[in-house]
């Protein structure tokens, strides 16, 4: 069948655009509950995404990168939600409180290890601390399934998404027609319907 477009939303401008999510989600769930939420990262900080998950929801998007300059990431590290416990690409362990916490390595383990230029800048006399995402569970799925082929393939399912965008934008122009938020969504809606209508008048 022809692959139409969804009603959308517009917010202010100086919103996060994680505010979004739970709105779309109200939209969305007119039309069954749904299984699978393909979004980019920007969404990952709404609090709507961890109840998702205990429903079973699948959450398909790209993990935050991690960055230190250069040195061992986050991502170097395992990390034991279940123990509370980290280890160290030189096998060294630190624990850490949960989720939200900050997970701390000693400077006795740190200031004589080989791999310490490797992992960190601090100071001499202080240790490698690790941070927790307070959804740190989450972002561990998006890691791994980042990793492997049919994970990566599932993610390049929501290139059909920048293309739908891509159609909205044909009809609406660069810029903005109307002023506020509230316009600006009619006028958003309206264009997803005449590109629905375009599509279906090629699919004819």
């Amino acid at each position: 069948g022809t692959d139409l477009i969804a009603g959308g939303l517009v917010l202010p401008a100086n919103e996060p655009e994680q505010d979004a999510l739970e709105p779309l989600l109200a939209d969305a769930r007119q039309h069954g509950a749904p299984e699978v939420v393909m979004i980019d990262r920007g969404y990952l900080g709404s609090s709507a995404i961890e109840g998702l998950r205990r429903q079973g929801v699948e959450i398909r998007a790209k993990p935050w990168p991690s960055r230190n300059g250069g040195r061992f990431t986050k991502e170097d590290f395992q990390i034991d939600l279940a123990r509370g416990e980290l280890t160290c690409p030189a096998d060294q362990k630190a624990h850490f409180a949960g989720p939200g916490s900050v997970g701390h390595f000693p400077a006795a383990a740190c200031d004589p290890c080989s791999l310490r230029a490797r992992c960190t800048a601090a100071a001499p006399g202080a240790g490698r601390s690790v941070t927790i995402h307070p959804q740190e569970e989450l972002l561990l799925d998006l890691r791994r399934i980042k990793k492997i082929p049919e994970g990566r393939a599932s993610l390049r399912e929501r290139v059909a998404i920048e293309h739908h965008l891509a159609r909205i934008v044909a009809v609406q122009g660069p810029r903005a027609r109307y002023k506020g938020a509230r316009k600006s969504t009619l006028n958003l809606r309206r264009c997803a319907a005449v590109a629905n209508l375009q599509a279906m008048a090629r699919a004819a």
